[in-house]
């Protein structure tokens, strides 16, 4: 009896040895690629933003104050009345965040694309590369969020329909 329990003891030692580590080098090729991409990613993105200086506008339904026929141009209670706005100078991307840019970010986060309700068709929209990315609000925050950590820029979503957005879009701040 002592004799197997002193085997069992031998091969569960040698067992557990056995699954140790090895000390060899661990190849880092991935690391270096995931580490290039981002890089790539981030001087891309910054090429591709466009400055737009900040100023004055006049926002809302102007066609009662300057149309030619004196009327308003719309119902809409939101257009009205008309108002000055002040625009901060800031950046923005020259095109819409492409189904690329956002499968990279799903991926290196390792997100998954969302299902929605439009089915196979949503996923249809979301391969062609250069096509925009659809993305609901919540994604879009996100997403900014992941811009401002990895690029360390001030970015933020200005959203539509606030006094002076026009629509949601990814822009980076400069104060």
């Amino acid at each position: 009896m002592r004799a197997i329990k002193f085997a069992i003891s031998v091969f569960g030692v040698c067992g557990l040895v056995g699954c140790e580590k090895s000390l060899e080098p661990i190849d880092t090729t991935d690391e270096k690629k995931a580490s290039l991409e981002m890089t790539e990613f981030v001087e891309e993105l910054k090429k591709g933003l466009v400055f737009v200086e900040g100023g004055e506008f006049l926002m809302g339904d102007y066609g009662v104050e300057h149309g030619p026929e004196g009327l308003p141009y719309d119902a809409d209670k939101d257009s009205k009345p008309l108002h000055k706005v002040e625009l901060t100078s800031y950046s923005i991307e020259k095109v819409k965040v492409t189904n690329r840019a956002f499968q990279f970010y799903l991926k290196y986060n390792g997100l998954q694309l969302r299902q929605d309700v439009a089915g196979i068709q949503y996923k249809t929209f979301s391969v062609a590369p250069h096509n925009p990315a659809h993305m609901d609000w919540y994604e879009a925050e996100k997403y900014c969020k992941w811009l401002a950590d990895i690029s360390d820029l001030p970015y933020a979503l200005r959203q539509k329909n606030t006094v002076s957005g026009w629509q949601t879009s990814v822009i980076y701040l400069t104060h």
